[in-house]
């Protein structure tokens, strides 16, 4: 199955597989490392509080070194989680797209995952 499968009920942790996923070819890295993200952090809340608030990315980046790119998935999941949590002024629900709701670290790949797996299109 796809790795997108697996976090599919959840739109958070979709958005947040496909950063992790991203630009790595080992499905074995992928896998460990987005299972002991969501083991971790399952919710954005916890990943807020421990990671944005408190600032402790030294245990995310034990969590996901092996991905590389550490700083750049950082802010991505940032940008994904306050966009989450905090979404714009006006907003009404959370939504995702490649103009007015990009969000940092979402692109082609990410936008087309949430549609088929979160929105069903």
């Amino acid at each position: 199955p796809l790795l997108q499968e697996w976090y599919a009920a959840d739109m958070w942790q979709l958005l947040c597989c496909c950063v992790l996923m991203s630009r790595v070819s080992s499905w074995e890295t992928k896998h460990r490392c987005i299972s002991s993200f969501f083991a971790t952090y399952p919710t954005p809340s916890s990943f807020m509080e421990e990671v944005i608030t408190s600032g402790k990315e030294v245990a995310l980046r034990v969590l996901i070194n092996s991905l590389g790119l550490f700083d750049d998935r950082l802010k991505s999941l940032v940008g994904i989680t306050t966009a989450f949590l905090l979404p714009c002024e006006g907003a009404d629900a959370f939504s995702v797209d490649l103009k007015a709701n990009k969000i940092r670290g979402i692109g082609e790949f990410g936008w087309h995952s949430w549609l088929i797996f979160c929105r069903d299109m």
